[in-house]
């Protein structure tokens, strides 16, 4: 939706943009939309883990705050559980 309104509006100019409540209220909406799926999705995704991968992802966090990065990382160092 965000991308429509913002394509809906691509002849505008940038104060004209800014003007418009309607796309600026489009833009917030959509952010903090992102924001609160991105927060469910790591907590979801901490209660999936073990104690000793929360504790890894503490850590892990003091270094690179992605927790996205952590996941991938480890899912791809675990061994592939089909091909046993």
């Amino acid at each position: 939706m965000l991308v429509f309104k913002l394509r809906y509006h691509q002849d505008m100019t940038l104060a004209d943009v800014l003007n418009d409540t309607d796309t600026i209220g489009a833009i917030v909406l959509e952010y903090v939309q992102a924001c609160r799926g991105d927060k469910r999705a790591k907590a979801d995704y901490i209660a999936s883990l073990s104690p000793d991968d929360r504790e890894a992802l503490r850590g892990f966090e003091l270094v690179n705050p992605d927790w996205r990065l952590f996941r991938d990382l480890s899912e791809s160092a675990q061994p592939d559980r089909l091909a046993a």
